[in-house]
Order: structure tokens, then sequence, then C-alpha cells
């Protein structure tokens, strides 16, 4: 009679155990989740870049930006003049962006646009994905300060938004 007891007993107390740890962990603070997905939006879009936008975190967090997806977005032309080579025309100026050197330079100049903020001892991360370049956004703030684009990072709404600024 008591283990007929028990056993419903104990069943139900783990079930609510577990209901309490989902619950726990669907209220955590996303900026302490490493890996945590990140919603991206362009100029107030809403944007599906065929590499997610993720959080990572090694010795200081960053948002892994999909470069070209970003970019079309804005409006600019993307034309891949090779395997690892993109020609990017935005706003009247060419950028040529070499994912096998991790440079993007204005077309006619060598000095890349990726570089870390001043102060930073932050190693750019970086990669080639399914067409896409991936790039921490750290090391985007020069390029985006030269084209006029603002962004902000929402750790709580995990949402990315980058902005064209309107002249």
């Amino acid at each position: 009679m008591k283990k007929r007891i028990w056993i419903p007993l104990c069943l139900v107390v783990a079930i609510l155990a577990g209901l309490g740890i989902c619950i726990a962990d669907r209220n955590a603070p996303s900026a302490d989740i490493p890996g945590a997905e990140y919603t991206l939006f362009v100029n107030g879009r809403k944007v599906r870049a065929a590499t997610e936008v993720y959080m990572r975190y090694d010795g200081g967090s960053y948002v892994e930006i999909p470069l070209v997806t970003v970019m079309t977005a804005l409006g600019a032309e993307v034309e891949w003049t090779s395997d690892t080579t993109a020609s990017i025309e935005f706003k009247g100026e060419c950028y040529i962006l070499d994912t096998e050197n991790d440079t993007l330079c204005e077309e006619g100049d060598d000095r890349s646009y990726f570089c870390p903020p001043p102060g930073s001892t932050y190693e750019c991360h970086n990669r080639s994905a399914d067409g896409e370049y991936v790039v921490d956004n750290n090391y985007l703030w020069l390029f985006y300060r030269a084209i006029d684009v603002d962004y902000r990072i929402e750790s709580a709404g995990q949402k990315v938004y980058i902005d064209f600024i309107k002249e």
C-alpha cells in the first residue's frame, strides 16, 4: 500500500522539479548564455541570415555579424569576384572584402576597416560560411563609422539593431 503512494508521489515531485528548472532557464538573462541566438534587425526590419547571429564569449563577449547579409539589407550591391573576394558597392563607394586575408578595404586603399576598438585586447573572430562572411561586432566599429551606420546590441531581448544614418 505504501509503495502505491510513494511511486506516484515521487513522480509528481520529479515533474514539478523539472518544470521549475525549465521556468528558471527561460527567465535567465540572455547575455549570460554563450551561444545564445540573436535576432537581427537592419533599418528596422527583421533580417534572416543564412548564418545565425550568436553571442559568443571567450574572455569578452561579442556578437557574430553576417556582414554580407547586413550590407545587402542596407542596400549595398555585393558581388563575389572569386571564392574569397567580394566587391561591395555602397553609397557610391566600392569596398573589397578579402575573406582569405580577413580585410575590408576601400577600393584603391590597402588599409583594412577591420580593427579592434582603441584599447581593446580582443582578437578578431571571423569565418566564412555559405557565401557569408561572419565577423564579430567589435571589429566593425571603424567600418560602420565610415559608412554612417549605427548599431546597438540589446542583450536582454537578444536583438542586434543595425541602422543606416540618413543625412
